[in-house]
């Protein structure tokens, strides 16, 4: 993905991002972090769309569906979310 113009900065997290993930369709970036959150990124707005607080844990991996917008997330003790389409209404 090419970025032009000056650098922006997003914040949202309260402790380290472990993960970042883009999804060019959607026009979304997706962040985890150790506090347990992942957050949806709207790179048109360059701002924040939406919170996923579902674990208890650092969220170590997290993928998002180029066909769908759907997001999935998994912690280290083995839990893991599944939300449907959270990118849809960016089209």
């Amino acid at each position: 993905m090419q970025m032009f113009g000056h650098r922006q900065c997003l914040f949202g997290h309260s402790d380290v991002v472990t993960t970042l993930v883009v999804c060019k369709p959607f026009s979304v970036l997706v962040s985890a972090s150790v506090d347990g959150t992942a957050i949806v990124w709207d790179l048109n707005r360059l701002s924040y769309v939406r919170s996923i607080r579902d674990h208890k844990d650092a969220v170590q991996a997290l993928a998002v569906s180029d066909t769908l917008g759907d997001i999935a997330t998994a912690s280290g003790t083995g839990t893991y979310g599944s939300f449907c389409s959270p990118c849809s209404t960016l089209r």
